[in-house]
């Protein structure tokens, strides 16, 4: 396996962040459309 790119190891920190935050805040119902959405930007 090769390292992985800086901007992954980033974006999974960006995600791991993304999601706590509404978790701490929100029901878990009302995180999973922040997520995708979020989630589509970072691949497209």
């Amino acid at each position: 396996m090769s390292p992985q790119p800086k901007s992954l190891k980033q974006l999974k920190k960006v995600t791991a962040i993304v999601v706590s935050l509404p978790l701490s805040v929100f029901d878990p119902q009302d995180y999973h459309p922040l997520l995708i959405t979020v989630s589509g930007k970072n691949v497209n």
